[in-house]
């Protein structure tokens, strides 16, 4: 869920801002709707009374894994014309930019 979060990219300014504030409400609301789509539960965490413990449902799990097989199928398409010493190569260099830009 952190990576939907964070990973965002083009997301107006008025729902993620820079500010840890505004990256909190984001993540409120994005945990909002993910309950009430019954992908995620929200525990109460004990001696905390602000703080939840989020945990995947049964169908929240199941949408994970069925968006993941989803993935590394197209990745699979996307690649399979790179051999694999292009494909490793590839992903060096994507890691080298990432690394760069965080």
């Amino acid at each position: 869920m952190m990576a939907s979060v964070f990973g965002l990219a083009g997301c107006g300014s008025d729902s993620t801002s820079d500010s840890p504030e505004g990256r909190r409400n984001f993540v409120v609301v994005l945990v909002d709707e993910l309950e009430n789509a019954d992908l995620i539960a929200r525990n109460r965490v004990k001696g905390d009374r602000r703080s939840y413990a989020l945990r995947a449902t049964l169908k929240g799990r199941r949408a994970w894994a069925k968006a993941e097989a989803l993935v590394h199928a197209h990745e699979a398409r996307l690649f399979a014309a790179l051999a694999p010493e292009d494909r490793e190569r590839l992903h060096a260099l994507l890691l080298a930019i990432d690394r760069a830009t965080d």
